[in-house]
């Protein structure tokens, strides 16, 4: 008898020490409105949910300058505007255990070239390998090849392994599950380079709006939640158990003037009329950096380089009673030439455009010009040239470097170029873009583009859209970057419930 009772015993003990050694997973969930339906970093804009879920790296990360940084890579050297040499890591492995090689980094740029079209410049490019080092002769002059490089569509996988629904990166995590526009699940990446990820299993899921988002967070289904509007970011920044953060990024709320319809002394008295501080403060309740430059003042060439006019509603008066605009009528709205002054503002659903616009009918109101606002299902307004000011949201650089942007709205055949801007001066500018490797001289070139962009009054710059997210108090190492790229980190964790 007493032998069956110290079995008992026995049997109980070790039963309560397997149930104590039993870890409990720390799992992390995360809702977003953005979601993707693909996570092949070569496909479109695929790459950007790649590495914000923490799967894939690049050569080259934008740092809170959004200057590129090695991050695969340990370094580089431009011998001419041709040729870039790229020294890669040693010990990088992927998720399958399989070496990042320089013959991989090659693959991928070869495979990049073919399926991206904005990776269209490395199609023609001819490589050599000397140890770790990758030279690449471009056909083509390409001084901003390392900001390229660092775009989420330059994502290295392991393409021996890899196809469109099972993508091999080298980020610390590795996907277990994805379904398209609904949810991905995400495991610890046990090969990965750059220390030991925290938890156990990530879930990102879609939230289908910004509300449901946030009632979500509040009864504790979700961890964090990215993009809330101001309205609730506000309430959960002042509670105690919620950590909120919010970061300048460099996409851009922008106005496009149609020169055809609103002549230049119009454009500049609308400048001046905007209060952009006021609009961050409370339109936006501080989610948006007020702006007069498409960059932002941390690159060299934004706001306290160049020089342009501030908000001043007196200014702007002058400058319309100069230029023969009257209120003949006394109805408190202008006209020239005889004709009431009505302008069109057109918008498309996108993050805040019809606050915007809402507000710029207030400030227009308060200099005397008459506007409406249309909202449109995309921004095909802007090609075809139907509106008086055209709202448009941007992200100017999203590779580091203003070239492209640049190229884009003030460049003869630019794709953004809607209102046909030409100046010769610019011109000779960005064709010196194309050969220019130092960053001093690149951001000199950059700063004098903006100053006559400036000047023309073409496009009204009102604000950088601040990327936000609420966490648990209990939550490190999320991230936000200026880039909005990453947000998943080897450094992720949970502290106590």
């Amino acid at each position: 008898m007493r032998r069956w009772f110290l079995i008992f015993v026995m049997a109980f003990l070790l039963m309560g020490c397997s149930q104590r050694n039993q870890k409990k997973e720390k799992v992390f969930t995360m809702g977003t409105e953005e979601f993707s339906k693909g996570i092949d970093p070569s496909n479109e804009w695929d790459g950007w949910y790649t590495m914000r879920y923490g799967i894939g790296e690049t050569l080259f990360s934008l740092d809170e300058n959004l200057h590129p940084q090695p991050w695969l890579a340990s370094g580089y050297r431009a011998i001419s505007a041709n040729i870039w040499e790229i020294d890669l890591k040693s010990g990088i492995l992927f998720s399958d255990g399989d070496t990042l090689t320089p013959q991989m980094v090659v693959k991928n740029f070869e495979h990049i070239a073919k399926k991206n079209k904005r990776a269209k410049f490395l199609e023609n490019a001819s490589y050599e390998i000397f140890g770790n080092t990758i030279r690449i002769t471009m056909a083509q002059p390409r001084a901003s090849l390392i900001g390229d490089l660092a775009d989420p569509y330059a994502c290295m996988i392991d393409l021996d392994h890899s196809d469109e629904n099972h993508i091999v990166g080298s980020g610390p995590y590795t996907c277990e599950e994805f379904v398209a526009d609904r949810h991905i699940i995400l495991r610890p990446n046990p090969y990965y380079w750059d220390g030991k990820p925290k938890m156990d299993k990530v879930v990102v899921k879609k939230v289908f709006d910004k509300e449901t988002g946030a009632m979500a967070l509040d009864n504790g289904e979700l961890d964090a939640f990215v993009a809330l509007n101001e309205q609730s970011y506000r309430i959960f920044e002042n509670l105690k158990k919620y950590h909120a953060q919010s970061i300048e990024t460099s996409r851009l709320y922008a106005v496009y003037y149609n020169p055809e319809t609103v002549e230049k002394p119009l454009r500049e008295a609308i400048h001046l009329a905007i209060n952009k501080e006021e609009m961050a403060q409370y339109l936006f309740y501080k989610n948006m950096t007020p702006t007069n430059t498409p960059f932002p003042d941390s690159t060299g060439f934004g706001d306290s380089e160049v020089k342009i006019a501030k908000y001043d509603v007196e200014r702007a008066r002058e400058i319309l009673e100069q230029s023969g605009y009257r209120d003949e009528d006394g109805d408190g709205y202008l006209e020239k030439d005889g004709k009431k002054v009505q302008l069109h503002i057109h918008y498309y659903q996108r993050l805040s455009n019809e606050q915007v616009a809402t507000q710029l009918i207030t400030s227009l109101r308060n200099i005397g010009i008459f506007a409406d606002i249309t909202k449109n299902m995309d921004s095909s307004y802007l090609k075809n040239g139907n509106y008086d000011l055209g709202l448009y949201t941007v992200v100017t650089l999203p590779k580091g470097d203003p070239q492209s942007f640049l190229e884009d709205v003030m460049g003869r055949e630019g794709v953004s170029n809607f209102n046909h801007f030409s100046d010769s001066r610019a011109d000779e500018l960005l064709n010196q873009f194309l050969t220019a490797t130092g960053q001093q001289e690149r951001t000199e070139i950059a700063r004098q583009l903006v100053q006559i962009y400036s000047d023309a009054y073409y496009m009204e710059c009102i604000g950088f859209a601040h990327s936000n997210a609420v966490t648990k108090k209990n939550v490190q190492g999320f991230i936000l970057s200026p880039s909005q790229y990453r947000q998943i980190s080897v450094d992720l964790d949970k502290g106590g419930e």
